[in-house]
């Protein structure tokens, strides 16, 4: 007879809507590395273990799929990319976006990052209340475009837009589901609408050009897989947008919080202070700090 795991029983979806990463915390807390969790109608598991992580994402990940139906209300924005797509399809646009990634390229931005980052900072002054996040946003936003577009767009606004509004409809107004074809707002299709005429054009006319530039989209639409096949261009475009949602706000979370952090230990935040100032000297920080 299987043992099932320990949990509070009963129905657990308004305690988790309310504070989500509280009740996670409070869950792992009381009831240990694995937690049967009742939120939808199917039963839910908590693995808190990185063995119990492992076992799932890589020893065993051919056992598991990703949720259906979190997952099926954001394909209409996300296509097949490589949020949303698994199995062969997930399997081929994670080879051939892999050289993107490379660290030696990583390392190459990171001039990039700097300047981007010092000349966004450079507009705050000492003493005003600031919104911390929609500063890192702002910042990872413009970094993730340059990264992936290069010169051909001066910032990330109307991507971060876009999202905005996809977070608005898909967790504020209709919690757990993107709005229907006959719900969606009149600004909700024409922001995507633009962002989709944005990517193409911008597809479209790098194929157009035999100009060599060293941004993520060169390199994706290089990119072969074993059969000598590249990405068409709507695959193009899905592993953009999937790049763009799924690296800027996951940057700038981390770093909002850090920062949040480091305000409740001054102390830390002094050590910190004191160790860049000591290995930086004045001068920016580069890819090997």
């Amino acid at each position: 007879q299987l043992k099932r795991p320990p949990g509070p029983g009963g129905r657990n979806f308004l305690e988790y809507v309310r504070n989500p990463l509280y009740f996670f915390m409070r869950m792992a807390r009381k009831y240990g590395d694995i937690v049967e969790l009742s939120i939808s109608d199917q039963p839910s598991y908590l693995l808190v273990h990185p063995d119990y992580i492992e076992y799932v994402l890589v020893l065993n990940h051919r056992n598991f799929i990703k949720h259906g139906f979190f997952w099926d209300q954001w394909r209409p924005v996300f296509g097949e990319g490589l949020l949303t797509s698994e199995g062969d399809v997930w399997k081929r646009q994670r080879t051939l976006a892999q050289p993107a990634f490379h660290r030696d390229r990583i390392n190459a931005y990171s001039k990039m990052m700097v300047e981007i980052t010092k000349k966004i900072t450079d507009e705050w002054k000492d003493g005003e209340e600031r919104d911390l996040h929609q500063d890192m946003m702002r910042i990872t936003s413009q970094i993730v475009v340059k990264t992936l577009f290069g010169a051909d767009v001066e910032s990330g606004e109307d991507l971060g837009s876009a999202f905005d509004v996809m977070k608005q409809e898909g967790t504020v107004r209709k919690p757990f589901r993107m709005p229907t074809a006959d719900e969606e707002t009149e600004e909700y299709q024409n922001i995507f609408a633009r962002l989709d005429e944005k990517i193409y054009n911008i597809i479209r006319r790098r194929r157009s050009t035999s100009q060599q530039t060293e941004d993520l989209l060169s390199m994706l639409m290089e990119a072969r897989d074993e059969e000598g096949t590249g990405m068409g261009d709507k695959e193009l475009r899905d592993v953009i947008l999937s790049i763009f949602f799924a690296g800027h706000e996951t940057s700038a979370l981390a770093l909002t919080w850090t920062y949040y952090l480091l305000a409740q230990k001054p102390g830390i935040e002094e050590k910190l202070l004191q160790e860049a100032n000591e290995v930086l000297a004045g001068r920016f920080p580069e890819a090997q700090d």
